[in-house]
C-alpha cells in the first residue's frame, strides 16, 4: 500500500529502528504479475480511453489476486480507492487541458462506497462538485462541460451511471460551496425522510481532486451534527428499520428473489447494517473518519459502543464482505453479472456458520443502539 500510495520502487525492512533488508518493485512483480504496484506505471503510459479502460479491468485482476493472496478486505477496499482515485485525477486532468483551466477553484468529491474505501469491484458512479462561492457566469457551464465528459468517460472505462442520478451531471449534484454547506447545515436541522437518505451517502464525502479545499469546509457542518439529538436518534431509527436477518430461533433469514430461493443479500442485509451503524457512533463521537472499520475504531472512546463490541462488528463487517466479494469473482468467473445475493444453501459449511454469527453480533449490537436512543418511544 505504501508503494502504490506514494509511487516508490523500493520499500526498506527495518527491525528495532535498523534497516534489515529491502523489498523492490521489480520483487514483487516477479511473483505476482497483477501487483497493484504495477498500476501507476500502467496508467502512466495509457495514451487513450481505450488504454484506461484496460487500466480499469486491471484493477478488477487485481482484486482477484489480493483476494487469492489472502488480503483482508480492507486493505483490498484501500488499494482499489488509490487505483480509481489515480484513473479519476487523469481523467480530470486531460479534460481540463482541453477546456483550459477552471474559472475557479473546485473539488471532486466521490460519496458511498467510494468515499469510505470499499469500493472492490467497479459498481455504479456516485460523485458531487462543489466550485468556490465567488465564481463568475461562465462557471457554470465549464463545469457542466467537464462533469458531462467525465461521467462519460467513467462510463467508458466501465463504471455506470448512478441510476439515482447522484452524480455532478446532476445541476443539484454541482453547485458553489455555500449551497453545500446549507444542503447538509439543512439535511441536519430538519432530518426528514430524503435527508436521512441523502446523509446516508453524501456524509461518506472523499475528495480526491482540485484546488477548492472541500474537506475543510463542509467536514466541520457534518460534525455539528453530534450536537443535534433528534437528527441522531432519526439516523438510528432509519438505520434499525432493517434489523440483521435472524429467524426467532437465531437462524439466518432466507428471501426468495426471482425464481431463486434460500438467497441471502450480503449488502442490503449485511454491510450496509454496519455502514449505517459506524456513521452513527462516528458522528455522535465527532470523528471524521469515512471508513466503516476506522469509523469504528476511532469512535468507541467517545460514542455509545464499547471497544469489543466495536471489533466485534469489525470483525463481522471483515467476514460478510469477504464472503460477498468471493461470491461476485465467482459469478464473473462464471461470465454472469456480479450480485450481492448468494445462496445460503450452496455455500460451505464454515461460511455458514461465520456468517450466522456475523449476524447475530449485529443483532445484539442494533438491539443495544435502539435502547441507548429509545427509538421505541419516537414519534
Amino acid at each position: 500500500m505504501a508503494m502504490l500510495e506514494y509511487g516508490q520502487h523500493h520499500m526498506p525492512i527495518t527491525e528495532d529502528g535498523r534497516v534489515i533488508g529491502i523489498v523492490t518493485h521489480a520483487a514483487i512483480l516477479r511473483h505476482q504479475s497483477s501487483s497493484p504496484v504495477f498500476l501507476p506505471s500502467q496508467l502512466r503510459r495509457a495514451k487513450s480511453l481505450t488504454d484506461l479502460r484496460h487500466y480499469s479491468d486491471q484493477v478488477g485482476s487485481t482484486v482477484a489476486s489480493l483476494l487469492d493472496a489472502g488480503a483482508r478486505v480492507s486493505d483490498i477496499g484501500r488499494v482499489v480507492a488509490v487505483a480509481h482515485d489515480a484513473l479519476l485525477q487523469r481523467l480530470l486532468h486531460d479534460v481540463e487541458a482541453e477546456l483550459g483551466p477552471p474559472p475557479v477553484p473546485y473539488a471532486w468529491l466521490v460519496l458511498g462506497s467510494e468515499g469510505r474505501f470499499e469500493q472492490t469491484l467497479r459498481t455504479d458512479q456516485d460523485n458531487a462538485l462543489v466550485y468556490a462561492d465567488d465564481a463568475p457566469p461562465e462557471a457554470e457551464d465549464y463545469f457542466r462541460t467537464l462533469s458531462e465528459r467525465i461521467v462519460e468517460q467513467l462510463v467508458f472505462c466501465g463504471f455506470p451511471r448512478c441510476t439515482g442520478d447522484i452524480m455532478a451531471t446532476n445541476p443539484r449534484w454541482r453547485q458553489p460551496l455555500h449551497v453545500w454547506k446549507h444542503y447538509f447545515s439543512r439535511w441536519i436541522s430538519v432530518p426528514e425522510e430524503e435527508a436521512l437518505l441523502r446523509t446516508a451517502i453524501f456524509f461518506d464525502f472523499r475528495q480526491v481532486y482540485g484546488e477548492l479545499n472541500a474537506e475543510e469546509s463542509l467536514r466541520p457542518v457534518v460534525l455539528e451534527a453530534r450536537k443535534n439529538k433528534v437528527f441522531l436518534a432519526r439516523m438510528v431509527r432509519a438505520a434499525l428499520r432493517q434489523p440483521a436477518p435472524l429467524t426467532f430461533f437465531r437462524q439466518v433469514a432466507l428471501q426468495r428473489h426471482g425464481d431463486q430461493r434460500h438467497i441471502l443479500d450480503l449488502k442490503e442485509r449485511g454491510t450496509v447494517m454496519v455502514v449505517d451503524l459506524a456513521r452513527i457512533f462516528a458522528l455522535e463521537a465527532g470523528c471524521s473518519a469515512t471508513s466503516t472499520t476506522t469509523r469504528l475504531r476511532k469512535s468507541w472512546p467517545e460514542s455509545s459502543i464499547s471497544e469489543a463490541d466495536a471489533e466485534a462488528l469489525i470483525s463481522a463487517f471483515e467476514l460478510i464482505s469477504m464472503v460477498r466479494m468471493r461470491n461476485q469473482q465467482a459469478q464473473i468467473a462464471r461470465g454472469e453479472e456480479p450480485t450481492n445475493q448468494v445462496v445460503f444453501p450452496q455455500l460451505g459449511p464454515l461460511d455458514q456458520r461465520e456468517l450466522k454469527e456475523a449476524l447475530q453480533v449485529i443483532a445484539n449490537i442494533q438491539r443495544g443502539v435502539s435502547l441507548t436512543f429509545q427509538t421505541n418511544l419516537m414519534g
